[in-house]
């Protein structure tokens, strides 16, 4: 885990909100659904590493670290990427400038799972 602010929690959605009503298993009464909310509150100048980090499936975010890493000799994480033959720290406002820094065509975050 990191270390931004973050809380999570629970929330107990009725079955009058959930969209298509609630899939009951056999002798579930309950008229409602539990649903697991992630809140991460990151500086702003860390956004984009953060985005990176909490979307996409494990895999993804192991094999993209891997690569960063073993291919490109940087360290990536969900605060910073770092560049280990500069000796610097590299700055991106958005995801793409991430990959762009890896030399990597662009993935939106719902095509990331490998």
């Amino acid at each position: 885990m990191d270390h931004f602010a973050k809380c999570f929690l629970i929330l107990r959605l009725e079955g009058s909100r959930v969209e298509g009503g609630l899939q009951r298993a056999q002798g579930d009464g309950r008229g409602w659904r539990a649903v697991r909310v992630d809140l991460v509150s990151p500086p702003a100048d860390r956004f984009a590493f953060t985005m990176l980090g909490w979307t996409g499936s494990r895999m993804f975010e192991r094999d993209l670290r891997r690569f960063a890493r073993l291919e490109r000799r940087m360290l990536l994480d969900n605060h910073a990427l770092f560049d280990k033959t500069k000796k610097e720290f590299l700055t991106a406002a958005t995801e793409k400038d991430i990959f762009d820094h890896l030399g990597l065509e662009y993935i939106e975050p719902w095509q990331r799972n490998a």
